[in-house]
């Protein structure tokens, strides 16, 4: 067994064999303990300044994984309506999401306005789309 495992106690006292059969193979197995560690000290990275470290959705879309970021005061980054819904399903609210779309769309613009979301814009186009669609 991989002694990074053996040594940061990965899987607290489980049986990695029972869980395969338990669950069958491929199985993802995450620790809590170790996630929240890890959120945690991202989200003190920075003292100095006010500072509030953000997950981006899109290393992981677990529901699960997204809670644990909110309980650890993460804010999330998205990219899609999608990713935004998956957000709100797991109970981020809209002032801790940063929605960074990539060649927007007004109706992603239209939901991210109506929802609250503080949004990234990369160009006068999206700037101006933007405008077009508070405006309508």
């Amino acid at each position: 067994m991989n002694s990074f495992i053996t040594q940061s106690n990965f899987f607290e006292g489980n049986n990695p064999e029972d869980i395969a059969k338990e669950y069958g193979t491929p199985v993802y197995v995450y620790n809590e303990n170790i996630l929240r560690s890890r959120m945690a000290n991202v989200a003190k990275v920075i003292t100095k300044y006010p500072y509030t470290a953000n997950y981006s959705i899109k290393a992981n879309t677990n529901i699960n994984i997204l809670k644990l970021a909110l309980d650890e005061g993460l804010n999330c980054d998205a990219m899609s309506v999608g990713e935004i819904e998956m957000l709100f399903a797991a109970g981020f609210p809209e002032e801790r999401i940063f929605f960074v779309p990539n060649n927007v769309s007004a109706d992603e613009l239209e939901f991210a306005i109506h929802n609250g979301v503080m949004t990234s814009l990369d160009s006068l186009a999206q700037l101006e789309l933007y405008g077009e669609v508070c405006n309508s």
